[in-house]
């Protein structure tokens, strides 16, 4: 289980974190309410991984026990688990997703706060993944952009395993 996260929505609504065989608690308000959320994890080397949830920070913990992310594949939406050669992918997300960003600089309250309602520039420096789930040319599947390993950009359409169409959200928060 080494360097696996899994953030996931316990049945009362609330996040935690799994890692390294442990689970950390991320909020204690459920933001499984119908509402659209902003949801910002950042994690400093040795120091804390902090929760942001609408631009307000939920959680501080030391994140001298939580590991790095590594591995392939990396899913958004479920949970894949390996064991014994077989591979399982369950606890679907249900709901709607705007965008997924994934940094390899940690971001400051001002940042998340900044920019928690808009769609940013694709290319900023620090930005190692971006996945835009709103209908994208009548796509049938959402687009993302990556920092490959030569530092360039590369982006592609993708669609999950098992999914033959997706509804896309609105351009922003509702």
């Amino acid at each position: 289980f080494r360097n696996k996260w899994s953030v996931n929505i316990k049945p009362d609504g609330n996040l935690e974190l799994s890692a390294e065989n442990r689970t950390f608690d991320l909020t204690e308000t459920s933001i499984a309410d119908g509402l659209w959320h902003h949801v910002a994890v950042v994690l400093k080397r040795g120091t804390s991984l902090n929760t942001f949830i609408d631009g307000n920070e939920t959680s501080s913990l030391s994140s001298l026990d939580i590991g790095g992310i590594n591995g392939v594949p990396f899913l958004i939406g479920a949970r894949y688990l390996q064991a014994n050669g077989q591979v399982t992918i369950d606890n679907h997300f249900i709901g709607s997703l705007d965008e997924f960003r994934l940094w390899n600089t940690a971001r400051d309250i001002q940042q998340i706060k900044r920019d928690r309602f808009f769609e940013i520039d694709k290319n900023l420096s620090g930005l190692m993944l971006y996945m835009d789930f709103k209908d994208n040319n009548n796509s049938s599947a959402p687009s993302y952009s990556h920092l490959g390993a030569t530092n360039s950009e590369e982006s592609v359409s993708l669609l999950p395993e098992g999914f033959s169409d997706l509804n896309y959200v609105s351009n922003g928060p509702p």
